[in-house]
């Protein structure tokens, strides 16, 4: 008796392990620019999605997985000029929640200058119907060494009473993207990064939620209201990197990859599932 409940205690355990799986959102969309150009596709519910590249070129120079990547060449730029590389998209039916994923790659010739001027880049944002309705936009700035911090996150969302509710006392996240392991994103090295958003429910509760997470840790986490009357907080698009005001001195070529998009947290990489010992036996 006492054999058979510690045998189906370890079965109880290892399907927690494998079952635990299970619980990862569904991939609703993936792009790793295999087609070599930006081609418009269909997420898993029908929900039609395009890019819109702006001097933004599929290349074979550099990929994570497969042949192709998108590349963004930012620079040479004369001191005090900025740079402008972008990656749109855009969805056909708006969402209250998304998780976007994608791998990028900085080269080691990065280097975030200070300008006399603003000196901060874009990194990612998420919008409704476009400019002026950035729900969520995140940005680097430069830490003075040629490093990048995390700038707060911008957004232009409001009350419904027409009231900006700018969060404009979320602190910036120093050693964002730089040389070494002690920052988030370090060059030369394929990197994953996880966007969560939630909308709000009303612009007045901060019950709405948007993260950053870097290889599997979180970077960054904001509660706000993220709701406005013309869209209940939804996004329906958004663009990768950006206007660069820095600027760079040389080219620098950034690399994305393996786009995805989910409707609920994604799972870690495979090879990070857990195992069963390889000599594990159940005996009678």
């Amino acid at each position: 008796m006492v054999s058979e409940m510690k045998n189906s205690l370890l079965l109880f355990i290892i399907a927690l392990l494998y079952g635990a799986n299970s619980a990862y959102g569904e991939l609703r969309l993936e792009d790793g620019f295999e087609a070599g150009s930006f081609t418009q596709k269909s997420m898993t519910d029908g929900t039609g999605f395009s890019w819109g590249a702006s001097s933004v070129s599929v290349s074979s120079a550099v990929s994570r997985s497969g042949n192709y990547s998108a590349e963004f060449v930012f620079g040479p730029n004369a001191d005090g000029e900025d740079s402008w590389r972008e990656l749109g998209f855009r969805l056909t039916k708006p969402v209250s929640v998304i998780w976007v994923e994608y791998w990028i790659l900085y080269p080691d010739n990065y280097r975030h200058r200070s300008q006399s001027g603003p000196s901060n880049n874009k990194f990612f944002q998420l919008n409704y119907n476009g400019a002026p309705k950035q729900m969520l936009t995140i940005e680097s700035e430069a830490q003075g060494n040629g490093t990048s911090a995390m700038r707060r996150f911008l957004s232009t969302t409001q009350a419904p009473s027409g009231v900006d509710n700018w969060p404009v006392g979320d602190s910036s996240t120093s050693n964002f993207i730089g040389d070494t392991r002690e920052f988030a994103i370090e060059k030369g090295k394929w990197s994953r990064v996880l966007i969560y958003y939630k909308a709000g429910t009303d612009g007045v509760r901060n019950n709405g939620r948007a993260e950053v997470w870097v290889n599997d840790e979180l970077v960054h986490g904001l509660d706000w209201p993220f709701w406005e009357p013309e869209n209940q907080g939804k996004i329906n698009g958004g663009y990768i990197l950006g206007w660069s005001n820095s600027g760079f001195s040389e080219a620098t070529r950034i690399y994305v990859d393996d786009f995805r998009v989910y409707d609920a947290p994604p799972g870690g990489d495979e090879s990070r599932k857990p195992m069963p010992p390889s000599d594990f036996s159940v005996g009678n």
